[in-house]
């Protein structure tokens, strides 16, 4: 850090926070919503999904520098092209709809207790998935207990800019 040459100009007009620290106007123009999801999803990271994709996609993966095609394989954050292709094949898969899906369903790799999931879009959805009902959205306040928990977890603080 210390070899970091500074400009004077730069610090001006592009001051560094501190570590740790968000900006308050980095809620501004956000939302923060739910729905209900319907549709069928591949559950990417299960067992049973793994042992069916790992003969097609063993040699890409130790060809990524993997030592198998498993769930920590993907789940891990660089590189992610074994990711994308695994996903991108398993979303033309959906659209020939054998076997019909909508999209994918993983445990995050901050936390299995994170269930993420991943929608298939395609060019006629409209510009909200058809998979989604129920919306209801808000604005982002930096005050909403669910972005307090998450500041809390990560050890980081509100300042203005």
């Amino acid at each position: 850090m210390e070899a970091i040459e500074s400009d004077e100009v730069d610090d001006i007009a592009f001051p560094a926070l501190p570590a740790g620290a968000v900006s308050l106007d980095w809620v501004e123009n956000r939302l923060i919503g739910s729905a209900d999801l319907l549709g069928s999803y591949v559950a990417v990271t299960a067992a049973e999904t793994i042992a069916s994709l790992r003969g097609m996609w063993l040699k890409t993966a130790q060809e990524q520098g993997f030592v198998d095609f498993d769930a920590a394989a993907l789940k891990e954050s660089a590189p992610r092209q074994l990711t994308q292709l695994v996903s991108r094949a398993l979303y033309e898969a959906s659209i020939t709809g054998a076997p019909a899906f909508n999209g994918l369903e993983f445990r995050s790799r901050h936390g299995d207790d994170l269930l993420l999931w991943a929608l298939f879009e395609h060019p006629d959805d409209g510009t909200v998935s058809p998979q989604l009902t129920n919306i209801n959205d808000e604005i982002l306040r930096p005050e909403h207990p669910d972005l307090l928990t998450v500041m809390s977890l990560y050890g980081l603080f509100w300042m203005d800019a």
